[in-house]
């Protein structure tokens, strides 16, 4: 699954349902994963303790319980979310053929991809 932090696309607390109806009007199915708050720490329970801050999917009961299986297109369903839960990320499930590639420019990310991109320019499209 991929997740999408949209804070830096948006500084309004909207920005991120923004980003998911963005996507849900091209036809791809979202779902709301749980954010990293102010101290760098996911906002699930685990806090602290979470290995995969920001990146994992709320749970609700009835529309929220099998994970990236509960993406959905339903604008209603992700205004409700994202009223519920303004700072929730935005996850979508990776569909049949494509890739997702996670650039963390704290890292060397943009390096790293100017590389790749070096390196197979003969493959992609111009």
């Amino acid at each position: 699954m991929h997740v999408q932090n949209t804070k830096g696309l948006s500084d309004s607390m909207v920005g991120n349902q923004s980003a998911a109806l963005y996507y849900v009007r091209r036809g791809r199915p979202v779902l709301p994963c749980f954010a990293v708050a102010p101290d760098r720490h996911c906002s699930c329970l685990k806090g602290p303790q979470c290995e995969h801050s920001g990146k994992h999917p709320r749970w609700e009961r009835g529309t929220l319980e099998h994970g990236h299986k509960n993406a959905t297109t339903d604008e209603h369903l992700i205004w409700r979310w994202w009223d519920e839960w303004p700072h929730a990320n935005v996850g979508a499930p990776v569909l049949p053929g494509e890739m997702v590639l996670d650039v963390d420019p704290d890292n060397g990310g943009f390096e790293s991809l100017r590389t790749l991109k070096l390196s197979m320019a003969r493959y992609l499209d111009p």
